[in-house]
């Protein structure tokens, strides 16, 4: 049976992400897909429809915080959305990189329009249904 479905499980060696990855890969009505594990410091014996992958997530991370107010405009200046301003506390998030700075001479390939456009550019292929899992 060709395996035509992939689900990538960030946090793949932890507690919940194992639990969901042993869930897919041996319940009935799953057959089809496949798994792709996203591991950083521990990793996971391979096995058939589970592809290991040893990485970060931070790979697409940017070197700035990511400010939804700048956001915002952006996407107004050059998609034309219209935005609400939202009366809160929280203005952005960050994500600290220092580490891989550091230890792996890594620097981000990002800047936040980059990583915006990714996001909105994005077209995923007819073939590729869009399937959400919440394990946790």
């Amino acid at each position: 049976m060709a395996v035509a479905k992939r689900i990538l499980v960030t946090g793949a060696t932890g507690k919940a992400g194992r639990r969901f990855i042993d869930r897919v890969l041996s319940e009935a009505g799953y057959e089809t897909y496949s798994v792709r594990a996203l591991c950083h410091n521990r990793t996971l014996d391979p096995r058939e429809r589970l592809e290991v992958v040893r990485g970060s997530i931070a790979d697409r991370a940017v070197d700035e915080p990511v400010d939804y107010r700048r956001m915002g405009d952006y996407l107004a200046e050059t998609r034309g959305y219209h935005t609400v301003e939202i009366p809160t506390q929280y203005h952005s998030t960050w994500l600290d990189n220092a580490k891989a700075k550091f230890l792996l001479g890594w620097r981000p390939r990002y800047d936040l329009k980059r990583l915006i456009d990714a996001a909105f550019d994005y077209q995923r292929a007819a073939d590729d249904p869009r399937i959400i899992w919440y394990p946790g």
